[in-house]
């Protein structure tokens, strides 16, 4: 299933960085039709999990090739080279872009889905270098590195890039060719492997210091509007009130810290959420909202929601997307309001019975060592601002349509 959003840019490359009108596309939000809503959550946490676990090898990508759950990946057009058009899907979690390339290799069909890229382009330039990808699940890449444009939006800007010549247990039902990493050039494995060259696209495009951001604004499905994302700004008309900015802690990633969480449901009167994690990152790449186990617990039961051992996730009643109240989560004393037409989250259909069975798009998995992450969920509720000028992200409240 393909759903369109769109894309925004606020900016285009000069040689000197200035200001231009805005360009538009359409990009695609991409799911693997071979797996139920529900298992493709699960696929997502699993791999969300494995990117965050103790003992992970360093500077690795998340393996968003296989994290192709609904609502959970937003994929764009972009044009490699001599107008090779493929799409990649944008992960805020990691910070390269690589695709399958046309020497792909795999023995369990790992390179059989979506377009390959085709690395004799004349405009690329082979460095003589590989990077290897592997995650706990046993999933693993092997990329050559190139150098050629990269062009997302009519911003154009030659990038290096990888060509993935051999896939393990990357299997996926979606036609999504590629990644394309919005995070820092400091957790790029390519940067990594060229000695520290920078081989981050947006940082490439050099744009001044108050328009080195980009924003997400994520759709509810309830809605039938368009998603979007904007390059060099935000959109106004996407969120009201004030945007409450968080200094990051970190050069690496989109993190900030957490200083005090509370939690209400509807009028009720807020409870702390009494948390370990020390940092929250929000994460385009990741479907749901990624909280302590204590935590999440507690937020589900005022929900509704019951635990369902053997998903590791929260059922909750569909019929909650329509009566349900209000989450509001207050983040070192910003306030934000999650609907429940945004927390509940389709799981598919009951194998037994037929009927459609939804889940809580808040789920257990921080704790010290690890996160909160600020997923999909969290996004379609607060518009999301990622400021690398500023080193800092920034939240408002959605304006959804209906």
């Amino acid at each position: 299933m393909v759903n369109f959003i769109q894309l925004s840019f606020a900016l285009a490359v000069s040689a000197a960085p200035a200001a231009h009108q805005p360009t538009t596309l359409n990009i695609f939000r991409v799911v693997d039709s071979a797996k139920s809503p529900l298992e493709n959550h699960l696929t997502g946490l699993h791999h969300t999990l494995n990117k965050l676990a103790k003992g992970k090898p360093a500077k690795t990508v998340s393996p968003q090739l296989t994290n192709l759950a609904g609502n959970m990946l937003y994929s764009a057009q972009v044009t490699m080279g001599n107008g090779q058009s493929l799409t990649a899907d944008l992960d805020t979690g990691s910070s390269d872009i690589w695709f399958k390339s046309s020497q792909c290799q795999s023995s369990d069909n790992s390179c059989q889905f979506g377009k390959k890229i085709d690395t004799s382009d004349s405009s690329f330039s082979p460095l003589n270098q590989q990077f290897d990808i592997g995650y706990l699940d046993g999933s693993k890449a092997t990329c050559d590195i190139y150098t050629g444009p990269v062009t997302l939006g009519g911003l154009t800007v030659n990038v290096p890039f990888g060509a993935a010549t051999t896939l393990t247990k990357f299997n996926s039902g979606s036609d999504t060719d590629g990644l394309f990493g919005m995070g820092f050039n400091g957790e790029s494995e390519i940067a990594n492997q060229l000695g520290g060259k920078s081989a981050n696209f947006f940082d490439l495009l050099n744009f001044p210091k108050t328009q080195n951001l980009f924003s997400f604004y994520l759709s509810n499905s309830a809605d039938g509007d368009f998603g979007e994302v904007t390059l060099g700004g935000a959109d106004k008309k996407k969120y009201t009130g004030a945007i409450s900015y968080f200094p990051l802690v970190s050069t690496t990633e989109w993190a900030f810290s957490i200083k005090g969480m509370t939690y209400s449901v509807g009028s009720g009167t807020p409870k702390k959420a009494s948390i370990s994690a020390t940092q929250a990152i929000p994460d385009t790449g990741t479907s749901l909202l990624m909280l302590e186990k204590s935590v999440a617990d507690s937020v589900n039961k005022d929900l509704g929601a019951t635990y369902d051992q053997t998903n590791d996730v929260y059922m909750i009643d569909c019929g909650v997307a329509k009566t349900g109240k209000p989450l509001t989560f207050t983040l070192n004393k910003k306030s934000f309001k999650i609907p429940a037409s945004i927390y509940v989250v389709d799981a598919g259909t009951d194998d037994k019975t037929g009927k459609k069975i939804c889940m809580s798009g808040i789920v257990s998995g921080a704790d010290d060592s690890t996160p909160v992450l600020l997923g999909d969920v969290f996004i379609r509720a607060a518009y999301t601002i990622f400021d690398k000028g500023n080193k800092r992200v920034g939240f408002a409240q959605v304006v959804h349509p209906h």
